[in-house]
């Protein structure tokens, strides 16, 4: 999983997302794909992927919110939980479905 998130937002993941949405573009059947690629990359689909392949794909910005909401397996957001065993603090990655 590539962290491309800055401390500010998710603007900087942006580039990545149009790379990956053009890449797949020309495929039939290419939402799928790219929302696969997109959360294999940065662990979730943050929002602003959202108009991102919207524009790539001519689609509207909801029909890939409605793509991303239905589908169990997508993640639109990303938690980080802090978790103490022993005594020993540990950080722990935690995806909201």
């Amino acid at each position: 999983m590539n962290k491309q998130l800055s401390k500010n937002g998710q603007d900087s993941c942006i580039p990545l997302v149009r790379e990956i949405a053009e890449r797949h573009a020309s495929r039939q059947g290419p939402l799928l794909p790219i929302l696969h690629s997109v959360q294999d990359e940065l662990g979730y689909i943050p929002n602003v992927a959202v108009p991102v392949i919207a524009e790539v794909l001519n689609l509207s910005r909801a029909e890939i919110h409605g793509v991303i909401t239905f589908y169990h397996f997508f993640r639109d957001r990303i938690k980080l939980i802090l978790l103490t065993f022993y005594g020993i603090i540990k950080l722990k990655w935690h995806f909201s479905f």
